[in-house]
């Protein structure tokens, strides 16, 4: 069932475009080989490190994945919007949008309506990333909230002006600030859809075909627990194995313990 959108929600002049994460993942390998060549200082690849660590971890595996979109847990409204916002630096779209991808993505896991379905697009989705197409009913929740409706309908001018804020610092700010992280979140993003279904073991023999990947989570702050995750998805940790080392469970843990997360609210499925 898909609700009527209204035209505020849809205006897309400043919306989520695919090419930018594309323009992203080209910056990123343009902006790596000149600072190899360049031998910059390691104090910028540091920025960039925790940048990416921001961007990947703070931002979508935790905020926007684990707590917006599966509702494991509630943060406080402060610190839902910043994390929004550092989420969309990472140029995957809108917290809005994202959600209502993904959430698609586990309605019809792996079949024909899956916007990502690795069987039917292949390696090529390194490159392409999901389709962009919302359900809107499956984000009716999201759609109360005006801060994230502003978000996704303006979605353009949040990474834009991060990037001229960076550039009035210094030029080789937004390569390492923002550039690079985001690029290497895109490519890791878009790798997760393809590892985390066919490539790795299975802790749960799910109709699905998702898999949980040691590499995919090492690069994802835990989120390559893939199977783990498919089977409990409103679960704030996907360690199952003591082995199973998720550095973003343990932020969450540590967020929880600080009131960033309110601490009656992390849930573990059954």
């Amino acid at each position: 069932m898909t609700i009527r959108a209204n035209e505020a929600w849809t205006d897309r002049r400043f919306t989520y475009r695919a090419w930018t994460g594309k323009a992203a993942q080209l910056g990123a390998l343009v902006g790596i080989a000149w600072a190899l060549v360049a031998g910059v200082s390691s104090l910028w690849w540091a920025v960039a490190a925790v940048m990416y660590f921001a961007m990947s971890c703070l931002g979508y595996a935790i905020c926007v994945h684990r707590g917006l979109c599966h509702r494991a847990f509630v943060m406080k409204p402060a610190v839902t919007r910043v994390l929004s916002i550092v989420a969309a630096l990472g140029l995957t779209g809108s917290p809005m949008g994202w959600i209502g991808t993904h959430r698609t993505h586990h309605a019809h896991a792996d079949r024909p309506e899956d916007p990502h379905a690795p069987g039917d697009h292949g390696w090529w989705l390194l490159w392409t990333g999901p389709d962009l197409e919302i359900d809107w009913w499956r984000i009716r929740d999201m759609l109360r909230d005006p801060f994230q409706r502003w978000l996704h309908r303006y979605y353009l001018l949040v990474p834009l002006t991060w990037a001229l804020l960076l550039a009035v610092i210094d030029p080789r700010a937004v390569v390492f600030g923002f550039v690079i992280p985001a690029g290497v979140h895109v490519t890791t993003s878009n790798l997760s859809t393809i590892l985390g279904h066919g490539h790795g073991y299975r802790n749960h023999d799910l109709r699905d075909g998702s898999t949980n990947n040691a590499l995919l989570a090492l690069l994802t702050w835990g989120e390559g627990w893939h199977n783990n995750h498919h089977a409990r998805p409103t679960s704030w940790s996907l360690r199952e194995r003591w082995w199973e080392f998720d550095p973003a469970g343990q932020i969450i843990r540590l967020m929880a313990a600080t009131g960033l997360i309110e601490r009656n609210s992390l849930r573990t499925a059954p």
